[in-house]
């Protein structure tokens, strides 16, 4: 693997990619985002047993992508959600993570417009009482902001410390 510090940005705008083992700490925007909204789209890529904190907004966030695991990755202190499905980032696989101590956003892991993703086995672990108020600290948050949310599967997860 290799490390990623301070104000970059890794940006996955195509397809099949593995990201395994990526050290990436101290961004200002999100660290690891997977985006097919534009060109040919993104599809079926990994991002596995990366740690992935204190990034000034979303620790991994998908947009527009459809198949992608995310496997037993760390994703901690981030500014806003650990992970984010947004945008009909449908088909995921969310497996085997831990997110804890993520600050805000909608809360540890965020879901919106997505469908027929499986979220399991995970462990996700809020602010507490040191989220400060008015601080959303839910451990997985499914919206309708962009469009509906449905046919997903949440199993097995142990969600702690998440209320303040």
């Amino acid at each position: 693997g290799f490390t990623v510090v301070k104000g970059n940005v890794l940006l996955i705008e195509s397809s099949h990619c593995e990201l395994v083992g990526l050290e990436v700490i101290s961004t200002d925007g999100s660290s690891l985002l997977l985006d097919g909204q534009t060109g040919a789209g993104s599809s079926y890529n990994t991002v596995k047993d990366c740690n992935v904190s204190t990034s000034g907004r979303v620790g991994i966030s998908q947009n527009c992508v459809k198949h992608s695991q995310i496997l037993n990755n760390t994703c901690q202190q981030n500014g806003y959600e650990g992970l984010t499905i947004d945008n009909h980032s449908d088909y995921c696989m969310v497996k085997g993570n831990r997110f804890e101590g993520n600050a805000g956003g909608v809360g540890q892991v965020g879901i919106d417009c997505s469908t027929g993703c499986i979220i399991s086995g995970n462990m996700i672990i809020g602010r507490g009482s040191t989220a400060g108020k008015g601080l959303t600290t839910s451990g997985i948050t499914f919206q309708n902001n962009i469009g509906c949310t449905d046919k997903n599967i949440v199993t097995n997860n142990v969600i702690t410390s998440n209320g303040e």
